[in-house]
């Protein structure tokens, strides 16, 4: 599900999956980002930033691949549109208000129902949001309390292996605390009605 797949080589060739297709003029594959990353990377499959594709409506990641042409460094690589991925952390409802999103660690917004296509920054979607709380992800879910748009919400981050993002949920605080608040009542009432 590439929408397009490519060979950079280090003499600055590029080979495309669709035999007329050139580089823009001054393209150089070295000194592109999935180029260096594959290559710095030798023997391990690489995945970049995302980037928004040409049309500027999917955000899209290259991976990438470096290895040996007949004697020559190329890397491998494709472009694929994180559509279904954006898909489907959209749809994830829960409790509380609750939704899903996913992020890079240093705060830009890959996937949220708020963000449409466009790659922003998570403090620009949800105001008061601290991004220390990407930055410090682990690959072990970690309960955070935090205010969003001056709300209280519980946030839940884990690391996604391989990548450097961080998937999130968020739920809000009294909305997933007020059922807890009726069994206590409830709970008093029997207690004191039992005395």
């Amino acid at each position: 599900r590439f929408e397009q797949t490519f060979v950079g080589f280090a003499d600055g060739r590029m080979v495309y999956q669709v035999p007329d297709k050139s580089p823009p003029a001054g393209y150089v594959p070295g000194q592109q980002p999935w180029y260096r990353q594959a290559a710095a990377q030798a023997g391990a499959t690489g995945v970049t930033r995302p980037f928004l594709l040409a049309d500027g409506q999917k955000p899209a990641i290259t991976v990438a691949r470096a290895y040996e042409y007949q004697g020559q460094p190329a890397v491998v690589g494709g472009d694929a549109a994180l559509d279904e991925v954006i898909g489907i952390v959209t749809s994830i409802k829960l409790r509380g208000d609750g939704y899903a999103f996913l992020a890079t660690r240093d705060g830009t917004l890959i996937a949220h129902a708020a963000a449409g296509p466009a790659l922003r920054a998570v403090a620009e979607v949800l105001p008061g949001f601290d991004p220390q709380a990407l930055q410090g992800a682990g690959s072990d879910p970690t309960l955070h309390e935090v205010a969003i748009d001056g709300r209280r919400k519980y946030l839940v981050t884990v690391a996604v292996p391989g990548a450097d993002w961080v998937l999130c949920t968020v739920v809000d605080q009294a909305s997933i605390l007020k059922p807890l608040g009726a069994l206590l009542w409830t709970l008093a009432a029997a207690g004191a009605l039992v005395a």
